[in-house]
């Protein structure tokens, strides 16, 4: 993959899996050579870690095949809840353009650091904004019948090695997929499932935690301006979530939770081009058959558009 020296920006990751999230940015320096960062914050684990990485990423296209290979080096800072704030990372990929400016991005990396060592896999989907994929007519956000809205997160895994002697786990993976019955009705279906074991503290004072979650969901949206550059939305839906925690050290203690809820939202679309668009979700959840408190939630992630032209 070339970018369009100066203006290309890619968005790595985004997603919020378990507690984590994730979101980046990059920009093309040369046509091969990209310079980004990327944020993390992770909550449900870790009692608040937060990460900043910048790195740099230099492309080796296969010209006329849609494929490029990249090698990636790169530096993490971890302002709170991290015992070495500085950790460094490799990596070597795959990238493949499925379609104008959307790419299907694995990497295999190794992060070092501290007592910390790391390997992981990813699996994402990259989205390319620049003047190279920008159409001679303008933007088109009509969502037609059978227009697609894909998230950008697809999966993780990764092994830690946090005590010297003992590995710690996380993966997820997600998929979510919209589809538009017509210029303003949609619908979108959703499954998650992530888990992990997490070896912390130290061999005198470990403390282990193992978490696993799995979630399902459907929902309908109703669009109020369709084909515009910003399209605010109202629904509703229905979903199903399990959460299993167990805590292992100096005390043992497990939690279960199992929720059926149902909800209504409200949100917008702000299409940053044909291809992608930010989602705003503001949510009020109640649970079905317990008398568990009713709550808000809400996200912004990004979305992968397919148009059906």
């Amino acid at each position: 993959m070339e970018g369009d020296s100066g203006i290309g920006v890619v968005f790595p990751q985004q997603g919020d899996a378990d507690g984590v999230v994730r979101f980046g940015g990059g920009l093309f320096v040369t046509n091969r050579f990209l310079v980004g960062v990327r944020l993390e914050n992770i909550t449900a684990l870790t009692s608040g870690l937060s990460r900043m990485t910048t790195y740099g990423r230099y492309y080796f296209p296969l010209r006329g095949k849609g494929l490029s290979y990249f090698a990636e080096v790169g530096a993490t800072y971890s302002p709170e809840g991290a015992a070495e704030p500085f950790d460094f990372h490799g990596a070597v990929g795959l990238e493949y353009e499925f379609a104008p400016g959307l790419m299907l991005n694995t990497a295999l990396g190794y992060r070092v650091g501290g007592r910390r060592n790391q390997a992981s896999l990813d699996i994402n989907m990259n989205v390319i904004l620049g003047e190279r994929y920008r159409p001679e007519g303008g933007y088109d956000f009509l969502n037609r019948k059978g227009t697609l809205l894909l998230s950008g997160d697809v999966a993780n895994l990764s092994l830690t090695n946090f005590r010297d002697d003992q590995l710690s786990v996380f993966g997820n993976a997600r998929l979510s997929v919209g589809y538009f019955l017509g210029e303003r009705l949609y619908v979108e279906a959703g499954l998650a499932f992530s888990a992990s074991d997490f070896k912390l503290g130290s061999e005198a004072f470990p403390q282990d935690i193992s978490v696993s979650s799995r979630t399902a969901e459907v929902s309908a949206r109703y669009f109020l301006l369709p084909g515009k550059r910003f399209q605010p939305y109202v629904g509703a839906g229905i979903a199903y979530d399990y959460t299993n925690r167990e805590w292992a050290g100096n005390s043992q203690q497990t939690f279960h939770r199992t929720n059926n809820l149902a909800n209504l939202q409200t949100g917008f679309l702000h299409h940053l081009n044909e291809r992608v668009a930010l989602d705003f979700n503001l949510r009020y959840n109640g649970a079905i058959g317990s008398s568990d408190p009713n709550f808000f939630s809400g996200g912004l992630g990004l979305k992968v558009r397919l148009a059906k032209q």
